[in-house]
């Protein structure tokens, strides 16, 4: 059975080049979901995963191959910087009795 991991919007390079070095290590990938990162959060992470032609390139450097570029990165967290205003695949659901349901 081929795997199809989903790699959430709402996460960071970090995590995206993990998901893709298990892939590269496992016999059965199927398909991996796809992040899309601001120009800011790529700048961040100097050696995140490449897209290209609907392929993913991870670094050939030792380890994950991502650096993180800790200045660049603390701009990422202050007020008025949120993934949610970027991306936002899924509006806020609720159940019948009005608890909010997050994918």
């Amino acid at each position: 059975m081929r795997t199809a991991w989903q790699e959430g919007g709402e996460n960071d390079p970090v995590n995206q080049a993990a998901a893709v070095h298990l892939d590269m290590a496992i016999w059965n990938f199927g398909i991996q979901e796809v992040n899309h990162f601001r120009p800011e959060e790529l700048a961040a992470f100097p050696g995140h995963i490449e897209r290209a032609g609907g392929y993913l390139y991870p670094s050939a450097k030792p380890g994950l191959g991502i650096d993180i570029d800790e200045e660049l990165a603390a701009a990422l967290t202050g007020e008025g910087w949120s993934r949610r205003s970027y991306h936002s695949p899924y509006p806020l659901d609720r159940k019948a009795d009005g608890t909010i349901v997050r994918p």
